[in-house]
């Protein structure tokens, strides 16, 4: 029999002690100190210890009804239960602990390389006496770790690591035109983009995948895209030489765990954001905003901007292609009033669609398509797909919104071929 430290740990004593005061039985005790410390001892060494400390009519009462033995021993059993539930969350939060570990592990080394790109020649500028605006670009959806099989799809829809990279590529080329035309009229100041989500399509709970969740793919598409998007903010830095800014919201596809189980920002978009952070840190010229919100209220100028994914919130009817205005109107509407002021522009992703709508209140909706157009799941199951768009706009800091643009990131599908 092994023997009890009990001068070595106050707790032990203090676990005993609780027991005789709720007149529990000596075999009950030593069940509690099993449970609660993994303590090995018997019912005559707790007996014992309870006749040495003189415990046993100092603390216990003389005599207890059967109704105060039974809310005794519900509140004990209740006790039991709390430390339980204790040990549950703990071991839980280890096991969590221990797979963000593995994937420190694999992204430690990506952080200290710098990414591997050229840095491009600056452009040329005009000298513009116009006032001076900022350029905006949406980003939304590209969804860079994406295997869309054309097999399956048709429609000619395809979409890889590779393709996503060559529409980041044109996505660029595009924004440098658009940069280099406006300029001609006013100078542009900086450049903002407002990314709001669906980088990185780890798991797709809409599919019942949570428990198959990769944490190295999942950690590897965060990587991805944290590259690209450092690579293009160095690159678009160089060659326009204003200022970059990063507005970065999370989105839905890479959430980790299911509905209601981890915090809004336990998400592999919010990782990449954080990563891209870091990243940024060494160019005093690039910049990011990451909240932890699914929202954030920034300002263009003149407009009151609130940016985010687009999914959640209140549901609603009305709508055309998959898009639910009504939706999208009652969620606008709530907004204005949780932040207690009038939003100018909503700028949103999530329905795979683009739209420029007018709102209640004087509101305006700018919605981005994803790069992808299409999936298996969009095309078998509710018919719908769409052409990959991004917005680009020019904003005065008095008149708001004086030009704007759809850059296409793929040429416009040709009708099905009938055979």
């Amino acid at each position: 029999m092994s023997t009890v430290r009990w001068s070595q740990f106050p707790e032990y004593e203090e676990e005993l002690r609780a027991g005789v005061a709720y007149d529990l039985t000596a075999v009950q005790i030593a069940e509690n100190l099993v449970e609660k410390f993994g303590l090995v001892v018997t019912r005559d060494q707790v007996s014992g210890r309870i006749a040495r400390l003189g415990l046993r009519g100092a603390h216990a009462p003389v005599l207890l009804s059967p109704e105060e033995r039974f809310e005794r021993r519900v509140k004990t059993e209740r006790q039991k239960a709390a430390d339980r539930a204790l040990a549950r969350e703990m071991a839980s939060a280890a096991q969590g602990r221990a797979r963000w570990e593995e994937f420190a592990d694999i992204v430690r080394g990506e952080l200290v390389a710098a990414p591997d790109f050229e840095v491009p020649a600056p452009i040329v500028l005009p000298k513009a006496t116009g006032t001076p605006e900022q350029m905006v670009l949406h980003i939304s959806d590209p969804h860079a770790g994406k295997l869309v099989d054309p097999t399956v799809t048709g429609l000619g829809l395809a979409y890889s690591s590779g393709i996503f990279e060559s529409r980041l590529k044109l996505l660029e080329n595009r924004v440098v035109r658009l940069f280099l035309l406006h300029s001609q009229n006013a100078p542009i100041s900086d450049l903002q983009l407002y990314f709001t989500g669906d980088g990185v399509d780890g798991v797709d709970m809409r599919r019942g995948h949570s428990h198959r969740t990769d944490i190295q793919a999942a950690a590897a598409q965060a990587i991805f895209l944290e590259q690209a998007f450092s690579g293009l903010t160095f690159r678009l830095r160089a060659t326009l030489g204003v200022p970059v800014h990063w507005e970065w919201r999370y989105g839905n596809h890479g959430r980790i765990g299911e509905f209601g189980v981890n915090l809004p920002y336990d998400n592999w978009d919010y990782v990449a954001g954080h990563m891209l952070s870091i990243r940024l840190e060494a160019d005093k010229g690039s910049t990011i905003n990451l909240p932890t919100t699914k929202t954030a209220l920034t300002r263009l100028g003149p407009l009151t901007v609130l940016s985010g994914h687009g999914d959640g919130g209140r549901k609603g009817g009305g709508g055309y292609f998959g898009i639910p205005l009504g939706s999208i109107a009652a969620n606008y509407v709530a907004d204005v009033g949780l932040n207690q002021q009038l939003i100018d522009l909503y700028i949103l992703g999530h329905w795979h669609q683009t739209m420029d709508s007018p709102l209640p209140l004087g509101g305006r909706v700018l919605m981005s398509s994803a790069w992808d157009g299409g999936d298996d799941y969009s095309v078998n199951n509710i018919k719908a797909a769409s052409q990959p768009e991004q917005w680009a706009f020019g904003v005065h800091p008095e008149r708001g919104i004086t030009w704007q643009y759809r850059i296409q990131l793929a040429p416009r599908r040709l009708p099905t071929e009938v055979r």
